[in-house]
């Protein structure tokens, strides 16, 4: 089996900055988890995004920071705690589930917004010469286009739900407010 990082965003996860997602083929999922969790684990504030160092980084900056504030912005690729949890139940989905659909299970939970999953078998590296073939304006306009493609629509989804939390909230407040009110007209009536 792949990593799914590197099926979801081969460039990304190349052989030159990522060499084991790109040259290790997994025989079980549980394999696939365990590169997940070695490779790819993140230490990110749920509040503010600020990427940490280790478990005990992240804990001492929410106990402790005053800077952490509410921060929008786009997702990070990587393993967080949140995600780490829902990994690790073991229950199969469905009875009789086989490892490549426990594989295509994980490759939803990492990325929810893709409409495709990819299949979940391991592809060798293509030979330089053929990955060499493109202009390195061709490569950097494939990346502006792997970057439009995945950060863009995530980064509007999350500003837009943002800006409409806050535009509910000053008619939450003006609710909170008439529901005495409401609740005496009710009785009185």
């Amino acid at each position: 089996f792949a990593c799914p990082y590197r099926k979801h965003n081969p460039r990304k996860y190349c052989v030159r900055d990522w060499r084991t997602c790109a040259l290790t083929p997994h025989k079980t999922v549980a394999r696939v988890k365990g590169h997940l969790y070695k490779y790819h684990t993140i230490y990110q504030c749920q509040r503010c995004k600020s990427l940490l160092n280790s478990d005990a980084e992240l804990n001492s900056h929410i106990e402790t920071s005053k800077d952490c504030h509410p921060t929008f912005a786009p997702p990070v690729d990587g393993i967080t705690r949140n995600i780490k949890v829902v990994l690790q139940c073991k229950r199969k989905a469905f009875p009789g589930q086989t490892e490549a659909e426990r594989w295509k299970n994980i490759y939803t939970i990492l990325f929810p917004d893709d409409e495709e999953v990819p299949e979940p078998y391991f592809e060798q590296v293509q030979d330089k010469a053929e990955s060499m073939s493109f202009s390195p304006d061709s490569t950097h306009l494939t990346n502006c286009e792997d970057f439009i493609c995945d950060v863009v629509p995530r980064f509007v989804r999350s500003t837009i739900e943002s800006e409409l939390n806050d535009e509910m909230q000053p008619i939450e407040e003006r609710l909170k407010a008439q529901l005495p009110g409401i609740v005496e007209q009710a009785l009185g009536r």
